[in-house]
């Protein structure tokens, strides 16, 4: 049934989106979709239902490549498709009535919106410290089933029992320090961001969060150096976020490669103190491997457009964008498996920046001690 507000089941939904489009003369047909997150396809048993279905419209003319609509995924858009059907079993609905429907797989390069932005910030304390611990401002900005699977997490789950399920209160708090800790390893105990799950007309989700992180800054020996000229650190380029983890380390593989798919915007910057200059920065660095896997690193140098020159740069930011496929074949693990290795060695990448020598300690001379300590003319004695 369908109500006056446009709540329904999702199979209503998608009869009375059918007869809309088809009245429209947009050629629509049903496509009954099995989710390739769910059992049998998935390895871990999170649920008692077998199989996890979706009723989908396939919608476009012959010969293109068609659009495929959830009419009863309440953070569904025109533009996306849900990850979880993307090159999965579907039964689809036959040209004349009476068939059979053909069982068959949905494309695997039907685009998806999946896009996550990290913008992170963390002010370096030259006086702290060896490893000091900065407030790191993480701001983030979610994209299509990106942003549904953070509004996900933060529903109870249906098939949780008593004492599992969570109050609303803990299990939000529970969401976001976890995402604290995928982007940054560090612990969390702040106040969670105010998100309503139930807001899903909004495509994008943004929210604030700080962090305190404890940064590996290295400082390198300053033997080669001269005195008074400032002494040299390294700062991170990036986070140990899980997103540079390497998970493949077997030699071989034989199953399929499931990903976690989408773009990830991974930016960090640095507000320099004053009178900081930075190194020798990294050259960018860019790689890629099969069926769209790629990412590329650059970290780039904000000056005031006034004062150019190195004395003037205030900000080193590192960004680095990564596209990542839902699925790949076998064949392809020893690429993938060179490119994770690649990209786990581009996240250690230093930043070198030399800062300004500390201000001598103690009060200015006096003009007595000045006198005192002023060298011996060199003039010889004037004659009588």
């Amino acid at each position: 049934a369908l109500r006056k507000d446009g709540r329904g089941s999702p199979r209503d939904l998608a009869f009375y989106a059918a007869g809309l489009l088809n009245s429209a003369g947009i050629r629509t047909r049903f496509v009954l979709a099995l989710s390739r997150l769910d059992l049998p396809f998935h390895p871990i048993v999170g649920r008692v239902d077998p199989f996890e279905t979706a009723w989908l419209l396939e919608a476009g003319p012959p010969g293109e490549t068609p659009l495929y609509l959830t009419p009863g995924d309440r953070s569904a858009s025109f533009g996306s498709l849900p990850a979880a059907y993307a090159g999965s079993l579907a039964f689809s609905q036959p040209e004349t009535t009476g068939s059979s429907w053909r069982l068959g797989k949905l494309p695997l390069d039907l685009w998806v919106n999946d896009t996550t932005d990290i913008d992170l910030r963390a002010a370096y304390a030259p006086d702290a410290p060896d490893a000091p611990e900065v407030d790191l401002a993480l701001k983030t900005t979610l994209r299509g089933n990106a942003a549904a699977r953070v509004r996900g997490q933060l529903v109870p789950a249906d098939h949780a029992s008593p004492p599992a399920t969570q109050a609303p209160a803990q299990l939000r708090h529970d969401t976001f320090a976890r995402w604290a800790q995928r982007w940054t390893a560090a612990s969390w105990a702040g106040t969670p961001p105010d998100i309503n799950p139930d807001d899903a007309g909004e495509e994008s989700l943004t929210f604030d969060m700080r962090v305190p992180w404890k940064p590996a800054v290295d400082r390198p020996p300053s033997s080669g150096q001269a005195a008074g000229s400032g002494h040299a650190v390294e700062l991170p380029a990036f986070p140990p976020a899980a997103l540079f983890r390497n998970p493949f380390i077997e030699p071989a593989r034989s199953q399929p490669l499931w990903l976690e798919g989408g773009r990830t915007n991974l930016k960090l910057t640095w507000p320099l103190p004053d009178g900081a200059t930075p190194g020798d920065l990294p050259a960018p660095m860019e790689r890629s491997g099969p069926r769209g896997l790629a990412f590329r690193m650059e970290v780039t140098i904000l000056q005031p457009a006034a004062t150019p020159g190195p004395a003037a740069a205030r900000d080193i930011t590192a960004s680095l964008t990564l596209d990542v496929p839902y699925m790949l074949p076998a064949s392809d693990y020893p690429a993938v498996k060179t490119f994770f290795e690649e990209l786990e060695h581009a996240a250690k990448t230093t930043l070198p920046i030399t800062l300004q020598p500390p201000p001598p300690s103690g009060p200015p001379p006096s003009a007595a001690a000045k006198a005192e300590t002023r060298p011996p003319s060199s003039r010889p004695p004037a004659r009588r």
